[in-house]
């Protein structure tokens, strides 16, 4: 394995941390926010929903000292995944609960690639960095 390499297993594990952040971030925050939203249908109940899984997952990023840089990607990219979705929701394309479903899809793939792009980056500054702990 080259030094640039990155360890499925390691890979695997952060991501798994990082859903169940998400999951813990959604169970404690959701009921709060769904209702704050609660009368706002689908179109304010969704971001209320990203918003209760971000906080959960910036603070686990937080927590593992993720850079500033890292942490602002994975909530755009949490946002950004049900963001691109409303223009087919307010065409009457996507149900609500298709709107619920789909952004669920993609946050979940946008943000194993934002994590996988996360790491890269982070093993690349250890390779410059002598006595930098690599992932």
């Amino acid at each position: 394995m080259t030094t640039n390499a990155l360890p499925h297993r390691a890979f695997a594990l952060d991501y798994l941390q990082m859903l169940a952040a998400m999951a813990l971030g959604m169970i404690a925050l959701g009921p709060l926010s769904m209702r704050v939203a609660h009368h706002a249908g689908a179109a304010g109940e969704t971001p209320a929903m990203v918003t209760s899984m971000a906080i959960g997952t910036v603070a686990w990023m937080g927590w593992r000292r993720h850079g500033l840089r890292a942490i602002v990607e994975m909530s755009a990219v949490m946002y950004a995944s049900v963001a691109v979705l409303f223009p087919f929701y307010w065409l009457g394309v996507l149900g609500p609960n298709a709107l619920m479903v789909l952004g669920h899809v993609l946050m979940v793939v946008g943000m194993a690639i934002a994590l996988r792009r996360t790491r890269r980056s982070r093993a690349e500054r250890a390779d410059h960095q002598p006595g930098t702990r690599r992932w």
